[in-house]
């Protein structure tokens, strides 16, 4: 068994647009199985597991976007797609099956597809409009998740809870800072006050306040941040570790909201410091 080699730029150019035209989504066609095989350097029969990872893995090496290849990089979506399309082919046919039994297969999906179509009321552009690309045996799930609501508090206070001697009242104190004034003036502390509840992400509530400052839970690192824009990239203000089914405010001790040991970014010495920082619904 030997994996594809693009030695010939046209062929193999070829062959990925195939792949990227029949087997683009999670129910593909004939062709798709095809274009897939061919691929992974694997003649039509019986699929096996095993001979399947040996293949994919013989042709990883040569698109993985570590390799030193030239291209390399630039079809490993593609290459990845093709293996778990034909991994799946492997738990639908027997070792042994038949052209016939991928045919009866590729009809089966075909017909669920179709009751599912049936059954959504929102139509193409709606689903398209709430981000549901893909295969549609997905939708009724993503629907479903998209019509719930994240469970979380319409508002919250952040409050950096530090001892400072200070005239001011504590909720006054970075009001304060934000015009110059106060014991407060020069730490970054724009991030702090009232925040209401926005748009969900990552499945988790957030929230933002008047100076675009976002509280949010990261899935890439699985702590909750916050940051200036409701994204996993770039620079954050301050952080904290948690899950999403442990927001901070959800920290309780003595029967109130605790308060939680922050990594806050302080601009005057260009590092993160730990800071007490309390999250509250208001």
């Amino acid at each position: 068994m030997q994996s594809l080699r693009c030695r010939r730029g046209l062929e193999c150019a070829d062959l990925f647009l195939q792949v990227r035209r029949h087997a683009s989504s999670e129910c593909p066609n004939a062709k798709g199985c095809r274009a897939c095989r061919r691929v992974l350097g694997l003649h039509l029969g019986p699929l096996e597991r095993t001979r399947l990872r040996e293949a994919f893995r013989q042709a990883a090496w040569q698109h993985h976007p570590d390799s030193a290849s030239k291209l390399a990089g630039a079809n490993f979506a593609e290459l990845r797609r093709c293996y778990e399309m034909l991994l799946h082919c492997c738990g639908k046919i027997s070792e042994g099956g038949s052209k016939s039994d991928l045919a009866k297969w590729l009809e089966d999906r075909q017909t669920a597809t179709v009751e599912i179509v049936k059954r959504s009321r929102q139509g193409r552009v709606a689903r398209q409009s709430a981000g549901l690309v893909g295969c549609p045996k997905a939708w009724d799930a993503r629907l479903s998740a998209a019509r719930t609501k994240v469970h979380g508090p319409e508002a919250l206070e952040v409050v950096l809870d530090i001892d400072l001697p200070s005239e001011l009242p504590r909720f006054l104190w970075t009001a304060a800072a934000e015009q110059g004034i106060g014991p407060l003036t020069g730490r970054g502390l724009r991030f702090c006050g009232s925040y209401r509840r926005g748009q969900d992400f990552n499945a988790a509530a957030s929230y933002v306040n008047r100076f675009g400052f976002y509280l949010f839970w990261s899935q890439l690192f699985s702590d909750w941040k916050i940051a200036n824009r409701l994204s996993e990239k770039g620079a954050c203000t301050a952080f904290v570790d948690g899950g999403r089914d442990k927001p901070p405010w959800s920290a309780m001790q003595n029967g109130r909201v605790a308060t939680l040991q922050w990594a806050v970014w302080d601009p005057s010495t260009e590092s993160f410091a730990k800071q007490p920082v309390l999250v509250r619904p208001l």
